[in-house]
Parts: structure tokens; C-alpha cells; sequence
């Protein structure tokens, strides 16, 4: 017969009051080690949790199963074979306070790949309803870039930007994320490239030309542009006879001078190419935007025989 209880007392040197999970890692010390056929036993309040399976000299460790969200009492004491029980250790006092991650999934419409509104209203859908006080949250790479609290039930959600989005390409995703700020899974990224920038022009061609011969000029666009045609053109003292695109940026005009054209060194004539305002546009849509006037070049122009100037 064994009356004889356990003698060695436990210290739990756990300190957290409150634990975001539902296993709370124990561990401390022991007053002595363990004797033959004893072991530890664990407690919320007074109901047995386990035994410790991990106790090396005076030192032990133990992880308790899953315990419920709310208060728990937690103790420990050495139990030996023959079930008599050591002093019990103080109570550590523990919140268990576990946030479920959402599970309702947010997606981003992509239909746009590339536009020039730099404050565009982005819009997606949700597969699984929001719970109380979820919302979606919307970011731009690692940026934060608003969020929207969809209608109880909804299914779809849009957000109209507040702050510009800079010129170049931006990878935006979407989460949705509860009131204690956990978030669920992030969509899959929408490419969303941004371009305000109008097409400007600069025109290449010698600035002296024969009066009876055509006269060509060479468009530079600073970028592709499309919409370009002849009726776009006004010449003065001339007339269009050709537009040839040289590739998506570059196009060549030739102008054929009107006859009877008069002019000297001194006194040159002169042709003037205009482009008509938002002739052409990029591929995000920004439009070619011509000075005061429209003029883009002109061409003096003197009788053939004068030659022209080296």
C-alpha cells in the first residue's frame, strides 16, 4: 500500500494572459525530478487535460488539445503510480482568443488592361457571402489602396478610387478582411497598366525646297499612335499628295507646292503642313494635343534654277 504523495511542487512560467490560439504551448519547472512511475498531469480547472510526454531532469514542457475560445484556469500537479496527487502548482489564467480567418473570396474584374483614367473605378465579385463587419480591401502591390463594406448578401463590390494611380503598370489585388483585421486569401493579381500621357510630335525635313518639286516631311510620334489620315492635314500653298505610315510611329507626308509659286533667297515662298487637334491617339486612348497654332512645319521654297544652299 502507497499513501505517500508526491512531494516535488510545479511552476508553470507561462505569462501571456491572452493567446490568439486554440493549443496553448505549457512549460516550467519542477521543485525535483520526477521519481519512478510518476508523471505530470495537466488541468483546466478541474478537469484532466494530459499528461506530460516531454520532462527532462526538473524542466517539462506540454501542449495542451484544443481548447475552447474564453477563460481557462490552468494547473498542474505530480500524480504517482499508485494515483496519490502532489501539491498543485498556481493557476495561470489564460484567455483563449482565436479570430476565424474569412472564407468568403473576393476577385477583381480585369477587363481593362491598360487605360488613361488614373482614379479608375475598380469592381470585382465575391463567392461567399461576407460575414457581420467584413469588408474587401483593395492594395496595389503591397499599398493599401481603399476599402468597401458591400451591402449584406451582395455579390458584387466596387471601389472609386480617391487618390490617383501613377503612370506605368500596377499589380492590384483584393482580400477580404474581418473586424479584428485578419484577412483571408488574397485574389490573384489584375495587371492594370496606367498612361496619361498625350502623343507628342516632332517633324524632320530640310527647311529649303524647290518650288516645283514635292516636299517631304517625316513625323516622329513619341509613341505608337493610331487614326492618322490625309483629311487630318491642312497645307498652305500646297497640296497632300501622299501619307505612307514607315512604322507605329513614324509616317512620311508629301506635299506637292501649288503652281505659280514665286520666291528668292531673300524672299522665299513658303508651304505649311498643320495637323488637325486630336488627330490620333495612343493605345490608352490620350490624344494628340496640337499647339497655337496647329502649325507643325513649314518649307521655304526657291526657284530651281537658284539652287539650294549648302
Amino acid at each position: 500500500v502507497d499513501t505517500a504523495a508526491p512531494t516535488a511542487t510545479v511552476t508553470l512560467s507561462n505569462k501571456d494572459t491572452q493567446l490568439p490560439a486554440n493549443v496553448v504551448p505549457l512549460s516550467g519547472t519542477l521543485s525535483a525530478a520526477l521519481s519512478s512511475g510518476e508523471k505530470l498531469a495537466f488541468y483546466d480547472g478541474d478537469k484532466l487535460l494530459g499528461f506530460a510526454a516531454s520532462v527532462v531532469g526538473t524542466s517539462f514542457s506540454y501542449d495542451t488539445p484544443r481548447l475552447s475560445n474564453g477563460a481557462h484556469n490552468l494547473r498542474a500537479q505530480v500524480v504517482d503510480a499508485a494515483g496519490n496527487l502532489g501539491p498543485f502548482s498556481s493557476v495561470y489564467n489564460v484567455t483563449v482568443a482565436v479570430v476565424a480567418t474569412p472564407t468568403a473570396r473576393v476577385m477583381l474584374n480585369d477587363s481593362v488592361s491598360l487605360t488613361k483614367n488614373s482614379t479608375p473605378t475598380l469592381s470585382g465579385s465575391l463567392v461567399g457571402r461576407l460575414a457581420s463587419g467584413e469588408k474587401v480591401v483593395i492594395y496595389d502591390g503591397g499599398q493599401k489602396l481603399g476599402e468597401v463594406s458591400p451591402a449584406t448578401g451582395a455579390s458584387s463590390w466596387e471601389l472609386a478610387l480617391a487618390s490617383p494611380l501613377s503612370d506605368g503598370v500596377h499589380a492590384l489585388r483584393a482580400v477580404v478582411q474581418n473586424s479584428q483585421g485578419v484577412q483571408g486569401v488574397l485574389s490573384a493579381a489584375y495587371s492594370l497598366a496606367v498612361d496619361t500621357e498625350r502623343p507628342t510630335l516632332s517633324v524632320i525635313g530640310n527647311d529649303v525646297g524647290i518650288i516645283s518639286e514635292a516636299v517631304q516631311f517625316t513625323l516622329k510620334f513619341s509613341e505608337p499612335v493610331t487614326g492618322l489620315t490625309a483629311t487630318d492635314f491642312a497645307v498652305t500653298n500646297g497640296a497632300l499628295t501622299e501619307l505612307t505610315p514607315l512604322s507605329p510611329t513614324n509616317y512620311r507626308v508629301t506635299v506637292t507646292p501649288n503652281s505659280g509659286l514665286q520666291g528668292t533667297p531673300s524672299a522665299p515662298a513658303t508651304i505649311a503642313l498643320s495637323l488637325a487637334n486630336e488627330a490620333v491617339n495612343d493605345a490608352a486612348g490620350n490624344t494628340y494635343a496640337a499647339s497655337s497654332p496647329s502649325v507643325i512645319a513649314t518649307r521655304r521654297l526657291i526657284p530651281s534654277h537658284l539652287g539650294l544652299p549648302v
